[in-house]
């Protein structure tokens, strides 16, 4: 009998830590929250120009989090996080979604606001 040892930080599932990795996650995340603040401090834009500058900025920043420190991407020992999170996104903005709504309609129904 050949025992075999395996050890489970040896899997791709589980070695998602690395600190170079971390370290570009940080750094990118840095930079891009110093782009915004300083394109809120020194251009003169309208609001929906800032509003729609900071937003692309934010959704890179994310998209590129959840890259670097997430390692969501289609290689095939990381595919079922990505499906998960995939998942998730829906239904997360389903839920957010429904919440404002719910104390939309209870703010106009109460005498807390509304018209």
């Amino acid at each position: 009998m050949s025992e075999q040892h395996h050890n489970p930080l040896d899997h791709a599932e589980v070695q998602v830590a690395s600190a170079p990795r971390y370290l570009a996650a940080f750094v990118i995340g840095f930079g891009l929250m110093a782009l915004a603040a300083l394109i809120l401090v020194f251009a003169d834009l309208s609001l929906v120009g800032a509003l729609l500058e900071l937003s692309i900025i934010g959704f890179v920043a994310i998209v590129i989090q959840l890259y670097l420190l997430f390692k969501l991407d289609i290689h095939e020992s990381r595919i079922w996080h990505t499906i998960s999170f995939v998942m998730t996104v829906p239904l997360l903005f389903i839920a957010i979604t429904l919440t404002q709504w719910m104390f939309h309609t209870l703010a106009i129904r109460t005498a807390l606001g509304g018209s």
